[in-house]
């Protein structure tokens, strides 16, 4: 998942941090590179179908000046059930131009079906 997207920052556009996937371990989406400065994006982060015992997961939205050192920005609530669409509204405003989504899985034998996606509102 070490893909990398140029994301201009139109209004309404959205971009894909976590490709729809099966995720039963631990893994980092596709960065995401971030042209022009922002006031606001949200993040969207759909699941699907879950199993396993005590299953869990866990998203953090994650920025980086230069694509190797990440910080942060936001963490989602812990999800361990499925059917679910869970939204951030996040201000990215002069925050570094690299972001993905960060994934930790947990429980026995998880697995969740899962995507995230990040929409921008450019500055006006």
């Amino acid at each position: 998942m070490s893909q990398s997207y140029t994301y201009m920052a139109d209004a309404g556009q959205s971009q894909q941090m976590l490709a729809p996937q099966d995720l039963t371990a631990s893994a980092n989406g596709a960065q995401i590179t971030v042209s022009g400065v922002l006031d606001k994006a949200r993040v969207d982060l759909s699941v699907g179908a879950v199993s396993g015992t005590s299953p869990t997961l866990s998203v953090a939205i994650q920025s980086s000046p230069d694509g190797t050192t990440w910080t942060t920005r936001y963490t989602f609530p812990t999800v361990s059930s499925g059917n679910q669409v869970l939204s951030a509204a996040i201000a990215p405003g002069e925050y570094d131009v690299y972001w993905r989504a960060s994934a930790t899985v947990g429980g026995t034998s998880p697995s969740f079906y899962a995507s995230a996606n990040f929409t921008a509102v450019p500055r006006n």
